[in-house]
């Protein structure tokens, strides 16, 4: 991105004109347009202090509680910033890595090179805009990037989960592809619980998300982007963290085919691909069939007590239509726990639609969901049945059904345009959700009374 560019973008953002603003930098209109139009800020003898002076001005007109948000359109990978300040070392930060590409483009350098950042808050700064740039910028139609950072150690886990992507307006779109060990998997969880699985979501909802399973780790920590560069990660002696970022093509194309010579394994799975494994892997149905069923956990209204006579009517693959009756089935009727959000059930009183994962959305007319939902009257008891649970817990359109020693992670979006399944070999799952379930005090169980209370409303 062109300093110039930049400079344009926060003037619109900030409802700044040119003149306003060469006056605050002490310049005169003219020098201000010579310096942006010629893009010759770069060799300007008072760059640092011009720079900072921007910086400063731009943070004070645009911080606010949660202003990250009125920059997604400049930064769609970006964070949350916790103070004015962090926001002017951010819009520095950025104006000065535009200013490096710029003297690079005018030296006609087409050497590799690499950077160095130390610090936490520098490394996040920079893997924000270093993406954002590569969003926004390049002539991609798909930024591809692999990380291990989410599943490394405390540090890079943190600078990782601070990071927010939105780049739904962004030239190119984003494809990730995230590595991981299964104890760097469970590591993970532990260190960030519930909260790993919104993260997980988020990243999904903007992106092409898949996951690799190795049994080797790939050191050190980084990110790639294909094609492009390479951001490494690691700590010095003093637990530091420091970043490195190359652009050497040779080390690209090394680290990526290194990442597939680990023997790593896709566990994440398209609708085409799950329904692939059901029709032709004898595995799989066994799986679903025979596993055992330790608890479902549900953030999505999906239809458990559709009937076959309804799912018979709508389009889809037969095996995966007989696959899901008989699943739904043991998830409702084998005893293991059930929990689900409870504001699913005011979603299908209003709109009368249910998720049937990988087959599509069936609708209610109004005169029909008191009658769906009476079919959860022959699991109410009077005492309080302890395996199903309805809680105030979102961690977005994802469903959990774990089994012994393995998670099925299932997510969607509203439209059920996109689904993945993820597999993941792991109690942790399992065990974090069912503890966050169970001593939730907002949980509440199904008794007659409580079910007779949520299910009646108006809007039936």
């Amino acid at each position: 991105m062109p300093a110039a560019l930049l400079y344009n973008q926060l003037l619109s953002l900030t409802g700044t004109t040119k003149t306003d603003f060469a006056q605050c930098m002490y310049l005169t209109p003219s020098a201000f347009s010579k310096l942006m139009s010629e893009d010759k800020l770069y060799t300007y003898k008072d760059k640092s202090t011009f720079v900072s002076n921007s910086a400063a001005y731009f943070a004070k007109k645009i911080y606010s509680p949660g202003c990250y948000l009125k920059l997604k359109e400049i930064f769609p990978v970006i964070y949350d910033f916790p103070n004015i300040l962090e926001l002017e070392i951010f819009i520095r930060q950025s104006i000065e890595y535009t200013l490096n590409k710029s003297a690079v483009i005018a030296k006609s350098n087409t050497s590799e090179s690499f950077l160095t950042f130390l610090g936490y808050r520098n490394i996040t700064n920079m893997i924000c805009i270093v993406m954002s740039d590569y969003l926004m910028n390049s002539k991609i139609d798909v930024l591809e990037y692999y990380e291990t950072l989410l599943w490394s150690n405390e540090i890079n886990t943190k600078i990782f989960k601070d990071i927010k992507f939105m780049p739904a307006s962004s030239k190119a779109k984003m494809k990730s592809n995230h590595i991981f060990t299964i104890s760097s998997l469970e590591a993970s969880l532990d260190l960030q619980n519930v909260s790993f699985f919104e993260r997980l979501y988020g990243m999904f909802h903007y992106s092409d998300m898949d996951f690799w399973m190795t049994n080797n780790p790939i050191e050190p920590a980084f990110i790639l982007l294909k094609g492009e560069l390479i951001m490494y990660l690691s700590c010095l002696h003093d637990n530091t963290p420091c970043m490195t970022i190359i652009d050497d093509k040779a080390q690209i194309t090394r680290l990526f085919q290194s990442i597939f010579n680990h023997k790593i394994e896709k566990v994440s799975f398209n609708k085409k691909e799950v329904i692939d494994l059901v029709n032709n892997d004898a595995y799989t149905r066994e799986f679903f069939s025979m596993h055992r069923i330790l608890g479902t956990f549900s953030f999505v209204p999906l239809g458990y007590l559709v009937n076959k006579e309804e799912l018979d009517k709508m389009e889809g693959n037969q095996i995966m239509k007989d696959m899901l009756l008989s699943l739904n089935d043991r998830i409702m009727n084998d005893k293991n726990i059930f929990a689900s959000a409870s504001l699913i059930v005011d979603y299908f009183k209003i709109y009368g639609k249910l998720h049937l994962p990988f087959i599509g959305i069936i609708n209610f007319p109004p005169n029909k969901r008191k009658e769906y939902l009476k079919r959860y009257d022959h699991y109410v008891e009077n005492d309080v049945p302890e395996n199903i649970r309805f809680i105030h817990l979102s961690v977005g359109l994802t469903t959990f059904v774990c089994f012994e020693k393995v998670a099925l992670v299932y997510m969607t979006n509203e439209e059920q345009t996109i689904e993945k399944l993820y597999y993941l070999r792991t109690d942790k799952v399992f065990d974090i959700l069912n503890k966050a379930t169970q001593y939730n005090i907002a949980t509440q169980y199904l008794t007659s009374t409580f079910w007779n209370q949520l299910s009646s409303d108006n809007n039936q």
